[in-house]
This record gives structure tokens, C-alpha cells and sequence, in this order.
């Protein structure tokens, strides 16, 4: 039995000596990507350059949300630009309520990355560091809480790749690296160890903001490439979804979306379709952004629009999760918020059997979603979890859509960390990497206080 004044001492300890040799200079390149990921951070204020470049840390957090399982999930994986419905294979050590720490990664932590759960493990790899883009990957067994250094991926390092989960491989494409856009991509097979390098893909690059990927059961579906086409969708990318096949390597292009690629908005795989919401193009200071909803169907190669949900407005960051059912959707900004907007806290359920819309009870606070490239909303069985990074006390917030009750979880031991994916493997979800956000004097936020170690949560003491 652990001393819980033992624990706090000792947690307390790791995180003033991780914060004594934290601070970092942060290079040209990482000047400009964080110029890129704080543009992107709209639910704060604008942030000055200057703050950042000088204020910036990456966090070196590990965090790890745990679950009570009230039923066998439907859905189980949540990696950026994604979300898989595959069930872990290896069952997990019963892990009990609470927040509990883990152990420390053997590698750099990272901004941007991608993560994968593969059944038994989750692959996190790409991102940025403090010293750059960066490839070389880390691997987390949840169950023997062992970290591994996977082997080198043939492709060049690069942040916020899309990534799936197949059932044998994850395939990572696509990315930025500085100011190139690679439209390569990897499958990494963590049975032997062993990387193979993909084909490009044919529409463009696919990148974390504005592209969308999931996995069908047999196939990939990307849609929101850049900079390979005329349509003029964000700087020349194409409106047609793509559709690749490991087994034979090959890609083939679909049929064009009625509307361009949101950029920041949601994506969930329901069984049958690719849905997406987001927000057009429109004032950020209004709640009159058009909305976009859409559904690609891959068995009849065909797009439809969805009704216009009860909701106002087109919204960014917004809540999108998928439980089996339903699509839940909710929270965010109407299109982007001006300083001092608080969140929406209204939700509403789509279920596309029906083709209708159903309202929620508002939450108990404005919240945000995540954006596609980060997504910690995750469907447990029972409830949509939301890892809410800025809410003051860092509790999760957690929604019953079944019978429209709302919960917080209790206080987090550590600041909760922004761009980060998470992952759910059917028992406890999975943060790795990121950083938190920090008001300076002038009221403005930077991504600038490093996260010393991680947590497990769940929400049973709540």
C-alpha cells in the first residue's frame, strides 16, 4: 500500500527538478512552428511571438487517463486525424480509481506527433521538439507499463502526420517538415519490429489541420490533401477523398466532397460512413461560420450533406464523438474566438440511421473539442470523456448521452497539457508529450510550462 504523503512528496520532487532543468533556447525552425500551432490555438487569446519564442517549453508529460468500464466499448482508439474501432487483443492490469503517476519516457518529449494503439501497446512517433521535427518513435505497454524504442522508420522525420490502426500496421503519411510537405508514408508492424515505406499519395500532402484519415476495416480513407491539385482547396489541394489499400499498395481517388475540408474541425468513422464537421470560412467573431457537416460513403462512392444541426453556427474545436450510435457534437467556437469569448456549452446527438438531430442538456461550462491532428474526446462504453486542457481546475468532463447527464472528474495533480493526441485502448486513455498553457502579464497565453511526469485518472472517485 502506498503512502499517499509519499506519493505527493515524491511527485512534487520529480516535477521541481524536472522544471529546474527545463529551460531551453528554441531554434529558428521551432520559432516557426510554434508561430503555426499558436495561430491554430484560437480558443485563447493571440499571442505575441516574442512571449512564446522566448517563454516556450515543451512538456514532458506522460498522462494516462483511466476508465471505468460500465459496458464493452463500440469504440476503442483515438489517434489524431482519426478513430479506430478495433478492441485491444491483450488484456490490461485492472488499473484502480484515482490519479496515479508513470513512468518517465525513454525519449524527448514532443509536440504534434501522431499515436497509434495497436491492441497491446500505443505508438507515438513524429512531432516536434524543442530541437525540430523529429522521427524516432517510443512505443507504451500499458499493461507491463514498459516503454520501447521501436526501429527507425524509412521515412524523413516530420510533425503532425495522420495516422490509422489496420489490425497488423499503423500507416503514418504525410506531415510538414519546415517548410516542405511530404506526401510519403510509413506502415510500422510492432509483431516484428519492422517499418515499410508507402507510396506517396496521389492528391497531395495530408497534414494534422484540415485533413482527415480513418480506417474502414480494409481500407484508408484521407480527405483535405494539399498542394496538388486546382481546386483551390488551402493553396491548391484536392476536394476528392483518397482511398488507399496496404494489401496492395495502391491509391485511388474517389469522388469530390461538395465542400472544401474544414480546417480544425472533427472526423469519426461510424461503420458505414466518414463523417466530418467543422466550421467554413467566416468571421471569428460571430456565430454566423457555415456549418459543415458531411458523410462519405465508400461502398457507393458517394458524399451527402447532413441536416443542419440545432446548433448555431459552424464551430471550431468542437466536440465530435462517435459512440455507436450516434454522433455527438457540441462546445467550440463559432468559428474561432475573439478575446474574452468563452466556449459554447450546447450539444446535440446525429444519428444517421434516422437522419435527425437530437438537443442535449447544456454542460455545466462552455468547453472545447479537439481539433483533428489532437482528439482526447473519447467514447468509453458509457460516457464521452472530454480532456478539457482549459478548464481552470483540469477536471474531465464527462457526458451520459444517454440520459443527458453531466459529471466532472476530479481535479488533475498536473496542469493538463495541449497538443498531444490520446489514445483509448478500451481501458484507460493514453497522453504522451505536449505542453501547457501559461498567462503572462499581458493576459495573453503561450505554450510554455513543461508537465513533469504523468497520471492515470478515473473517474469512479469523481
Amino acid at each position: 500500500m502506498s503512502n499517499p504523503d509519499h506519493d505527493d512528496f515524491t511527485f512534487r520532487l520529480q516535477g521541481a527538478l524536472h522544471r529546474a532543468g527545463s529551460s531551453v533556447t528554441a531554434t529558428p525552425e521551432l520559432d516557426n512552428q510554434f508561430d503555426r500551432r499558436i495561430a491554430r490555438r484560437r480558443r485563447r487569446a493571440p499571442m505575441a511571438t516574442a512571449a512564446v519564442t522566448g517563454a516556450l517549453l515543451l512538456g514532458a508529460a506522460v498522462v494516462t487517463v483511466a476508465v471505468s468500464s460500465h459496458s464493452q466499448p463500440a469504440h476503442v482508439s483515438v489517434a489524431p486525424a482519426q478513430q479506430d474501432t478495433s478492441i485491444p487483443s491483450t488484456p490490461q492490469v485492472y488499473t484502480p480509481p484515482g490519479w496515479a503517476l508513470l513512468p518517465p519516457a525513454p525519449t524527448a518529449s514532443r509536440i504534434d506527433e501522431v499515436a497509434v494503439w495497436t491492441g497491446s501497446e500505443v505508438l507515438f512517433w513524429g512531432g516536434q521538439t524543442v530541437k525540430g521535427a523529429t522521427g524516432p518513435g517510443v512505443t507504451y505497454n500499458p499493461s507491463t507499463r514498459h516503454w520501447s524504442l521501436p526501429a527507425t522508420a524509412p521515412i524523413s522525420p516530420r510533425d503532425g502526420p495522420v495516422a490509422v490502426w489496420t489490425g497488423t500496421e499503423a500507416l503514418i503519411y504525410g506531415g510538414s517538415l519546415g517548410d516542405s510537405s511530404p506526401d510519403n508514408g510509413a506502415a510500422y508492424d510492432p509483431a516484428t519490429n519492422t517499418w515499410r515505406q508507402l507510396p506517396a499519395a496521389p492528391l497531395g500532402n495530408l497534414t494534422d489541420s484540415a485533413s482527415y484519415a480513418a480506417w474502414t476495416g480494409s481500407e484508408m480513407l484521407a480527405w483535405g490533401f494539399f498542394g496538388n491539385g486546382s481546386s483551390g482547396n488551402h493553396g491548391g489541394g484536392s476536394d476528392a477523398v483518397g482511398i488507399f489499400d496496404p494489401a496492395t499498395d495502391h491509391w485511388r481517388t474517389g469522388a469530390v466532397a461538395p465542400v472544401q475540408a474544414p480546417v480544425f474541425g472533427q472526423a469519426v468513422w461510424t461503420g458505414s460512413e466518414f463523417i466530418i464537421v467543422g466550421a467554413g470560412e467566416g468571421s471569428a467573431s460571430t456565430d454566423t461560420v457555415p456549418e459543415i457537416t458531411v458523410a462519405y460513403n465508400p461502398a457507393t462512392n458517394t458524399w451527402r450533406r447532413l441536416p443542419p444541426s440545432p446548433l448555431p453556427g459552424g464551430r471550431d474545436q468542437t466536440l465530435a464523438v462517435w459512440d455507436g450510435t450516434e454522433l455527438i457534437v457540441g462546445g467550440g467556437f463559432g468559428g474561432g474566438p475573439v478575446p474574452g469569448q468563452e466556449p459554447h456549452d450546447d450539444v446535440a446527438a446525429y444519428n444517421p440511421t434516422t437522419n435527425t438531430w437530437r438537443v442535449l442538456p447544456d454542460a455545466p461550462q462552455g468547453f472545447t473539442g479537439e481539433e483533428s491532428d489532437y482528439d482526447p474526446d473519447i467514447w468509453d462504453g458509457h460516457d464521452v470523456v472530454i480532456l478539457e486542457d482549459s478548464d481552470p481546475h483540469g477536471r474531465p468532463l464527462l457526458l451520459d448521452p444517454a440520459t443527458g447527464t453531466w459529471h466532472f472528474g476530479p481535479p488533475a495533480p498536473t496542469p493538463a497539457v495541449s497538443d498531444t493526441p490520446a489514445v483509448w485502448t478500451g481501458q484507460t486513455i493514453l497522453r504522451w508529450g505536449g505542453a501547457t498553457a501559461h498567462e503572462i502579464q499581458t493576459g495573453e497565453s503561450c505554450l510554455c510550462d513543461a508537465v513533469p511526469i504523468g497520471t492515470s485518472f478515473t473517474p469512479n472517485n469523481a
